[in-house]
């Protein structure tokens, strides 16, 4: 049964949709770290441009697969402990005028957003650059929004979204 799970991880040979399949959840993260990084290549002169994720796994994700692997901040409305609580967070590593790109699940709607809707007073200008799929093969498991909050004035919601 192991080696039956490790290769459909690798080869995906069993007929099963991406929203069935657990190894799927490992697919498409290269497709979003590459949507990522064109919106970090669009920054304005002057500030840094830092990347963040949702949840631990969006974080640990874009930090593995963009090239220069940079600093990665979570940014969670729900509070859930990671191990990115041990490190300084956006609010203490970023400089007024910096932008933050942000990768977001699609739990809500894009209007409707609690975390967008937390951020959007700290930062001059706040915009849905798009939204990627990601898919394994021609299944999609998941679906992710990516923000571009440009112009940090400094402060921050709250402690729940300090990481």
């Amino acid at each position: 049964m192991t080696v039956v799970i490790y290769a459909q991880a690798l080869v995906a040979f069993l007929p099963l949709s991406a929203s069935l399949d657990p190894t799927a959840a490992g697919a498409g993260w290269s497709t979003l770290a590459a949507h990522v990084d064109s919106a970090r290549a669009g920054a304005p002169s002057g500030g840094k441009t830092w990347v963040a994720g949702e949840r631990y796994q969006e974080a640990s994700e874009l930090a593995f697969h963009l090239a220069d692997h940079p600093a990665t901040f979570v940014i969670d409305v729900h509070g859930r402990p990671t191990q990115y609580d041990l490190w300084p967070g956006f609010q203490q590593r970023a400089r007024a005028g910096d932008r933050l790109v942000l990768v977001l699940g699609m739990f809500t709607a894009a209007n409707d957003d609690p975390v967008i809707a937390a951020l959007a007073p700290h930062f001059e200008h706040v915009a849905l650059r798009e939204v990627v799929a990601l898919r394994r093969g021609a299944s999609v498991h998941a679906w992710r929004r990516v923000w571009v909050l440009d112009g940090w004035r400094g402060g921050w919601p709250s402690a729940q979204l300090a990481r």
